[in-house]
């Protein structure tokens, strides 16, 4: 949470010295020599960077970097706190590596001899001792822990500090390991500087207390369940879960295990065993459950269904004719009103002491007895005559766990057969559990097979073990990465018999197995809800007997740690990740930035790759997502497109199996969606689909180059799989749409903004451009731009300039672009045959077209087919007038608005018509290119259609603007910016106001938002405004979100803060969405952890838990008595609504001192059918300061202000005599507390 270090620095800071705190770690003469301090005292110069050094960046140690540990540690940038004294009272023990001082030297790798002085010296700055004698026995501690570490504790795996792991280290650097040299050794030498990525284990720096605690406490992936998820929605696979009806009282157990005994009581003896470990796990919502309570199993189903589950697989416990644990199945067959689909999955397998179906510690044992045959399938079949029971293409689906136990299996299984036919008239499809060598269930006469994972995953994986933090070194069992297990399913090619994948939320039987478990460590909700969206996207390519069916194990197998029911540290999230999986719907942005994948053809300079580009840039700079690119081919961007984000050439080099994994791992590791720019890149959409992602295309072909380039079937893929096919033009869909048939999902029109930037008018820089080209005063210059071929029409282009200097020679043609070779080779002599070389220029490439816009007067379009052209709107966007031809794409509308649109022929009214457009008189040429820059401002404003991409990428996702208002906060700005800029949500955009500050407040702002490659919209005063509504004021006028977050510039926000809020906001339809925050003094110590203090004693509103309340009674029950949003900071508004309050509110606000912001809210609680939402998690940081306003505004106004905003309520709304009495007992607090008469 934010407040953790600041309130960790509060509650030790009063009890530690600071210096006394990083005395040890202090260099003091490195100190004062590379900061130039005057020889002052060892512990004045601590002082000296506790103060003031670390601000300005000077480095304390050679081995500690001020900046590289804040950079490394946004948390304790945020918190304010000197990064060596958080590294010696919290980060060291923590497990944080401190970051060393760019530029130092590396060394290469040495083997290792006898323990060098040279090696002795690197480590012991860094070695702590005390630490390291810790991990011995008594008897054993060794007199120098440092040379007993070189000379063979490492190779005993033990561990220098907290935060080093020997094993992990040598595990993860093939290198230092194959070299045999000491891995601490090579870290403090070369490693760290080469940031070699480093993980805290080791002996656990916080325990097997603090562990359990963690298991037992709300986690950060913690959600509520959410029903409403798959409302209104289809579920996209038919999905089963496995069910295990253990946990009921049955006399077997009792017999075996002690009275009373059920699976739950297992759970209690899971501890965590290495750091990470979540163990144990408690159930929340359902509790400790009796399935003899059918009301359970009710619930349960009611559960799953608004999951998107479609039914469950009951384990069914069959022993030669004798049935157990059966009471929750036979419940459910007796009352119809459960209406649930189920099927069987028989557990054929012996019932063990241990719970793994050995032949040891039998308890009860199947023998397969030919006897039984009849009575085994009549207990079969009497389920699947139950109306519920799931079949497929009509046949009940029954599911075998372990074909290769039954003798004579193919034989056995084509008796019982016979006996389902004969006996029962039923033909059931028999499936096989793959898992213990048994893959293909041909082998046993079976009709297809069911996963059951991490049965069969984990064959040939190596256990991560040795990378582990051991709470518990003694422990014998395995731990396997959970990423690879998934990147193992969705990387296995489809069988060529039926198989139903299935995913696994989580796998780890360390209470049926302590200290010698199983476990896939590393999952996650959101992993399993990537995992799970790719096996519905597979399961609707590969679907089983007509339909697409995905399968999660399980339902409720506690003891295993496979469960979808709430537990205490996930709450909902595995249920809400199933749902918003199987119905398709995407979460809200928790955790981590949205990723977006970028699909682009190739690499080139042309017009699709400069889009795409630029897409990329604003989704990056302006808004926070991180993106990624995947290109068919190189070319000369690819540097610049590496330089935003990661790129994967799916060249002819790469394999399809390349390309598979690479778009599942992406898809496990965040990525959702991908946009694909053109119809080339549009062919790969099934396969994106097929990695689970939702895909939009971007169309801009016309039929001419797709018929040319052979991209027919590219186009038909796009149509059929696309979930939204976009298009610049309604001309271009309905074109596209004549080649490849109708769009299977959805089609929308969108025209791409102008992305190039127009820096003001220069007259100077467009005169020199004219100059440049030949051009005077007396000179008109006609300009084309685009890659010089046959569809761009440069052949046209030099038709028509030919025919037009003739008619008038003042005219110039400039074309710039890169031109076709097979073009150049006739437009050239053409040129210099007419004597017109020095008025007609081909220019080729040019870096900057801008200057050319800048120069010319009219534009000319001499396309056969263009879409949307870009070089249309960034004409218009320089004030050009533009010649095109009608039918030639979808900017005919647009031309004839701002130009002249002829024939597709051309005639000779071409010439006429270029040339009576640059002969009007420069009025009225002003006045239209001024009208001209407008519409393309108002109407193709690029941030606009990237986020307007961006939402249908993402459908649902909020838009909201963030508006740092600052003055005079140059201090607190780097925290601010970055808290900002550090939000998972992706802002709209970012803007920044600043009120006339007298201090270096805007530029260290933009320092920071640079750094961080972050773009910012800045605007700053002239003059102070005087008041700060009028700034708020004008950032929501400003602003293009739906919703607006106004960040004072001196608070600091957890990155959670907009991703918290907006979801309730959106789903409630709240226009104010706030939540509590930390109270902080200005120099970042904590003065409270929360507002909760003066808001208890609220009787219409419980600010201990979150709410969504209608806005009037919010007004009522609680603005009515005292001012309960203490800091704007914490809010986030409805743009619209607050507008609104504003324009009713007009100057009222300028009259207020330190009451206007609690008026506002009284104003805005007035709109009809409103709602407020709250949370009452601390995701904002207040920044009290002793000379603020209300710290400095006279008694009486400060009183009179509270008078008169609760006066005006009471004119406003009826309140309750008890509610006015409430009003007067605040009054006369605030009275006590300011010490008024």
């Amino acid at each position: 949470m934010l407040s953790k270090y600041l309130s960790a620095l509060g509650n030790r800071s009063a009890r530690i010295d600071p210096v006394d705190a990083i005395r040890d770690l202090f260099d003091a003469s490195f100190y004062g020599v590379n900061s130039s301090e005057p020889a002052i005292s060892d512990d004045e110069l601590a002082r000296h960077y506790l103060d003031v050094g670390w601000k300005r960046g000077f480095d304390p140690a050679r081995w500690f970097s001020t900046k590289g540990y804040l950079d490394a540690n946004p948390d304790v940038a945020e918190s304010g706190m000197n990064p060596l004294l958080h590294y010696a009272l919290y980060g060291r023990a923590e497990g944080r590596a401190p970051v060393p001082p760019e530029g130092n030297p590396t060394h290469p790798l040495q083997r290792s001899g006898s323990v060098k002085p040279s090696d002795y010296d690197a480590v012991t700055p860094w070695f702590d001792q005390a630490f390291y004698r810790a991990s011995f026995r008594r008897a054993d501690v060794p007199d120098d822990p440092i040379e007993h570490y070189l000379s063979e504790g490492w190779r005993e795996g033990r561990d220098p500090v907290p935060w080093f792991s020997t094993r992990h280290y040598l595990a993860t650097n093939e290198d230092v390991a194959e070299a045999g040299v000491n891995p601490f050794v090579h870290y403090c030498l070369t490693g760290r500087f080469e940031r070699r990525r480093l993980t805290p284990l080791g002996h656990a720096a916080q325990g097997l207390y603090d562990a359990h605690h963690s298991a037992l406490s709300p986690g950060p992936f913690f959600e509520d369940v959410d029903p409403s998820i798959g409302v209104d929605g289809e579920p996209a696979a038919m999905v089963l879960s496995y069910y295990l009806p253990q946990f009921h009282r049955h006399p077997v157990n009792d017999r075996h295990w002690g009275d009373g005994f059920t699976e739950w009581r297992n759970l209690p003896r899971a501890l965590p065993r290495f750091e990470g470990h979540l163990q144990p796990r408690v159930p929340r919502d359902l509790g400790f459950y009796d399935l003899s309570n059918r009301d359970v199993l009710k619930q349960q189903i009611q559960m799953a269904r608004a999951a998107g589950i479609h039914g469950f697989c009951f384990y069914h416990y069959w022993f030669d004719a004798t049935r157990v644990l059966d009471d929750p199945v036979e419940a459910f067959l007796d009352d119809p009103s459960l209406e649930f689909p189920f099927c069987l999955m028989w557990a054929n397998e012996n019932w063990t002491r241990t719970w793994d179906g050995a032949e040891t510690d039998v308890l009860l044992a199947q023998t397969y007895d030919p006897d039984h045959d009849d009575a085994l399938v009549a207990d079969f079949a009497r389920h699947m005559i139950d109306p519920r029971y799931i079949r497929l293409e009509g046949r009940p689906l029954l599911f075998l766990y372990r074909p290769g136990h039954v003798p004579n299996a193919k034989a056995t299984i084509a008796r019982w057969r016979e006996i389902f036919r004969q006996t029962h008239d039923l033909d059931p499809l028999v499936f096989m559990a793959q898992g213990f060598g048994d893959t293909d269930p041909g082998d046993y006469g079976l009709d297809g097979a069911i996963e059951f994972p991490p049965h069969k995953l984990l064959n040939g994986l190596d256990p991560i073990n040795d990378s582990l933090s051991w709470i518990d070194d003694r422990y014998r069992g395995h731990v396997f990465d959970f990423d690879a297990v998934v990147e193992r399913s969705v990387g296995e090619p489809a069988p060529d018999f039926p198989l139903i994948k299935t995913a696994v939320p989580s796998w780890d039987n360390e209470a049926r197995r302590p200290g010698r478990g199983m476990i896939l460590h590393g999952a996650a909700p959101d992993k399993f809800e990537a995992w799970m969206r790719q096996l519905v996207e597979h399961a609707r390519q590969h679907p089983v007997f007509g339909h697409p069916i995905v399968c999660v194990n399980a339902w409720n197998e506690w003891a295993e740690g496979a469960t979808l029911e709430p537990d205490v540290h996930h709450g909902g999230a595995y249920l809400n990740a199933l749902a918003r999986a199987t119905f398709g719907k995407m979460g809200s942005i928790r955790g981590s930035n949205l990723q977006v994948l970028l699909v682009g053809h190739d690499a080139e300079r042309n017009g699709a790759q400069m889009l795409l580009l630029h897409i990329a840039r604003v989704l990056s700079a302006r808004m926070g997502v991180k993106v990624h690119f995947l290109l068919l081919r190189g070319g000369p961007l690819l540097p610049d497109y590496e330089a935003i984000g990661e790129v994967f050439l799916a060249d002819p080099g790469a394999s399809e199996e390349d390309l598979r994994l690479h778009l599942a791992r992406l898809h496990m590791h965040g990525v959702r969606c991908a946009l694909t720019n053109t119809v080339v890149a549009g062919q790969l959409s099934p396969e994106l689909k097929r990695a689970g992602m939702r895909v939009v295309s971007l169309i801009h072909e016309l039929p001419g180059i797709i018929l040319e380039n052979g991209l027919e079937d590219a186009a038909r893929r796009v149509a059929e799989h696309a979930d939204q096919v976009v298009f610049p033009a309604v001309i271009v869909k309905e074109r596209f749409e004549n080649l490849t048939g109708p769009i299977s999902n959805s089609a929308a029109i969108s025209p791409q903004g102008a992305y190039a930037e127009r820096p003001e008018a220069d007259d100077l820089a467009r005169e020199a451009t004219r100059a440049e080209l030949g051009a005077d005063a007396a000179n008109s210059i006609v300009l084309g731009v685009g890659y010089g071929d046959l569809r761009k029409g440069l052949d046209r282009f030099v038709a028509v300039a030919l025919a037009a200097c003739r008619a008038d020679p003042g005219l110039v043609f400039v074309w710039v672009g890169s031109v076709a070779p097979e073009m150049k080779i006739w437009i050239e002599p053409d040129i210099v045959a007419a004597g017109l070389a020095d008025r007609i220029r081909i220019l080729g490439h040019q870096e900057d077209v801008g200057r050319f816009y800048a120069a010319a007067d009219l534009f000319y379009l001499s396309s056969r087919e263009d879409p949307f052209p870009s070089v249309v709107i960034e004409a218009l966007a320089w004030g050009l007038p533009v010649v095109g031809h009608r039918g030639c794409g979808g900017c005919d509308a647009l031309i004839e608005r701002h130009g002249v649109l002829l024939d597709r022929a051309l005639t000779e009214g071409v010439s006429a018509a270029i040339i009576d457009a640059v002969n009007v008189p420069p009025e009225v040429r002003a006045t239209q290119a001024a009208a001209r820059k407008q519409d393309v401002e108002t109407s193709f404003d690029f941030s606009t259609y990237v986020f307007d991409l961006l939402q249908r990428l993402v459908p649902d996702l909020p838009s909201v603007s963030a508006a740092i208002l600052s003055y005079n906060y140059e201090r607190y700005m780097p925290l601010r910016v970055n808290s900002v800029l550090a939000q998972t949500h992706p802002l709209r955009e970012v803007l920044l106001l600043d009120d006339a500050s007298r201090d270096d407040s805007v530029t260290i702002a933009c320092d920071v938002a640079r750094t961080a490659r972050r773009e910012m919209d800045v605007v700053v005063n002239e003059t102070n405004s005087g008041s700060a509504f009028r700034q708020w004021r004008r950032a929501a006028e400003m602003a293009h979100g739906e919703y607006i977050w106004l960040a004072e510039a001196d608070d600091i926000a957890d990155p959670e803060l907009v991703a918290t809020l907006l979801p309730r906001m959106t789903k409630s339809g709240a226009i104010i969405g706030f939540c509590d925050s930390t109270r902080v003094n200005t120099q970042g110590k904590v003065i409270s952890d929360s507002y909760m203090a003066h808001l208890d004693d609220i009787e219409g509103a419980d600010f201990s838990n979150p709410f969504d309340m209608d806005a009037e009674s919010f007004l009522r029950s609680c603005l009515s008595i005292k001012n309960v949003i203490l800091n704007a900071s914490a809010v986030v508004f409805h743009r619209g609504a607050l507008l609104a309050a504003f324009e009713t509110l007009g100057d009222e606000l300028d009259s207020y001192r330190i009451a206007g912001d609690w008026r506002l809210y009284v104003e805005m609680c007035l709109t009809r059918s409103a709602k407020v939402c709250y949370t009452p998690q601390s995701l904002n940081a207040h920044r009290y300061h002793e000379d603020s306003i209300t710290q400095t505004t006279d008694i009486k106004r400060h009183l009179d202000e509270i008078t008169r905003v609760q006066s005006t309520v009471r004119n406003l709304v009826d309140l309750a005599p008890e509610t006015i009495l409430q009003q007067h007992r605040h009054f006369e607090s605030c009275r006590d507390f300011l010490g008024a008469p």
